[in-house]
């Protein structure tokens, strides 16, 4: 994780790009031209950070810059040391594998079936609409 904001937080202040948060009710649009370079500003930081520590272009997996400011990157272990010291990096998070714990949350919660939320809202075929 890199310091600084996400496009769909970043309410400007850095001189030449303009602020991407969407205003309230309106949706976050990626294709927006000045989310898309305020993105390519902090894609290019991920670059000089990861060049900076030895972490190749071919490491790098994703680039994250809508909802997250980060990577995620295959790392040697002296890597994540030298990237966890960088300045511009607020966290380092390793992937792990992890164990299914509960597959009944939307009825736990009370989301299906009868006089569920979502039936209440439209139908699990509008389920996630707006």
């Amino acid at each position: 994780m890199f310091d600084g904001l996400p496009a769909a937080s970043y309410r400007g202040g850095i001189a030449g790009y303009a602020a991407t948060k969407p205003a309230k009710g309106e949706r976050m649009r990626p294709s927006r031209p000045e989310v898309v370079k305020y993105r390519s500003y902090l894609e290019g930081r991920h670059d000089r950070v990861l060049d900076n520590v030895g972490v190749g272009s071919t490491a790098r997996l994703y680039d994250y810059s809508v909802a997250f400011n980060g990577v995620a990157a295959k790392l040697t272990a002296q890597q994540a040391q030298a990237l966890a010291k960088s300045p511009a990096v607020t966290g380092l998070f390793a992937n792990e594998r992890r164990e299914l714990t509960t597959n009944t949350t939307p009825e736990f919660l009370g989301l299906t079936g009868a006089g569920g939320v979502w039936e209440a809202l439209g139908g699990t075929g509008r389920d996630g609409a707006g």
